[in-house]
């Protein structure tokens, strides 16, 4: 995940889609490396909720179709 965070950061260094470093790094539960430039409008840690609970959502969804 870390490689995958990094590379986004790199290949979005010139500020365009620079929030799917952030939204990577939410939706693993992760902390962000640096500060983002990105500016949320319900907030950092609002939207990090909801891309982790998208997640965990998915996840349980599909352990129950198993």
């Amino acid at each position: 995940m870390a490689t995958t965070i990094a590379r986004l950061r790199e290949n979005t260094r010139g500020g365009d889609f620079a929030y799917y470093s952030d939204i990577v790094a939410f939706m693993a539960d992760l902390p962000l490396e640096e500060a983002s430039p990105t500016r949320w409008i319900d907030g950092a840690q609002h939207t990090r909720r909801r891309w982790r609970g998208l997640v965990t959502a998915r996840r349980d969804d599909l352990r129950m179709s198993l």
